[in-house]
């Protein structure tokens, strides 16, 4: 799945990722990366950018959490990561991507991202 508000970025991610042969969701807010969450689909990679609206990312890592099999993350974000952003990605062994970011970069940080 992909929760990012910006319409360009939304199409990079897509595009890059169904070239690789991964199949999105796009959540363009996180009010409705919840509600997909919530519906009971499961998703092998999440990513999410930091400071999707209305309240960031953290309330979407809180309910990915939970999930089992819980997926993997990637934050993406133009700036440095808020501590608790750092701390709530940490603890759920997720990476971080700093845009911009070329096609290899998104698919390494997935492919680190993942579950051992």
């Amino acid at each position: 799945m992909v929760v990012d508000d910006e319409p360009v970025v939304q199409k990079l991610l897509v595009r890059i990722l169904e070239r690789a042969g991964t199949p999105t969701t796009v959540a363009a807010t996180g009010t409705a990366a919840l509600e997909v969450i919530r519906s009971g689909r499961s998703f092998e990679t999440v990513f999410v950018d930091a400071t999707i609206p209305p309240e960031g990312c953290l309330p979407i890592l809180d309910a990915l959490a939970v999930l089992d099999p819980q997926p993997a993350i990637v934050l993406l974000s133009g700036r440095p990561l808020e501590p608790e952003q750092q701390a709530a990605l940490d603890r759920m062994g997720g990476r971080y991507l700093s845009k911009p970011f070329g096609p290899q970069a998104l698919l390494d940080a997935a492919r680190d991202a993942a579950p051992h």
